[in-house]
């Protein structure tokens, strides 16, 4: 078993769920300003994002053509895996939420605003 820790440990590389998300948006063929209204962010921060994401993982995936916009090799390898990923941490939100209801159905917001 995988001591938590070893999370903390220099070299140890994560992706950053958000910039998935982005992503993904714009691979199933949002823009980058309707990526940035869903995302609740500026059309330059998706940019940055995407230009992060492609650093961190050392490839091009999108394809820039004045406002067209298509996937690389890279990026049709990484959209597919990229969804299951999300898939899984929206489910997994999901079902924490509802079984933190049935335990602890009377908690207020007041309790949860140091979020």
């Amino acid at each position: 078993m995988t001591n938590v820790s070893a999370n903390l440990l220099p070299g140890y590389r994560h992706l950053d769920l958000s910039i998935l998300r982005s992503f993904v948006l714009i691979a199933d063929g949002r823009s980058f300003g309707e990526t940035a209204v869903i995302m609740d962010r500026s059309p330059s921060a998706i940019t940055l994002q995407i230009q992060k994401l492609e650093c961190f993982l050392g490839a091009r995936l999108l394809n820039r053509s004045g406002r067209a916009i298509s996937l690389t090799k890279a990026g049709e390898a990484l959209v597919n895996d990229a969804r299951l990923l999300l898939d899984g941490n929206d489910r997994m939100l999901a079902s924490f939420s509802e079984r933190l209801l049935k335990i602890a159905p009377t908690m207020d917001a007041t309790q949860t605003s140091s979020c």
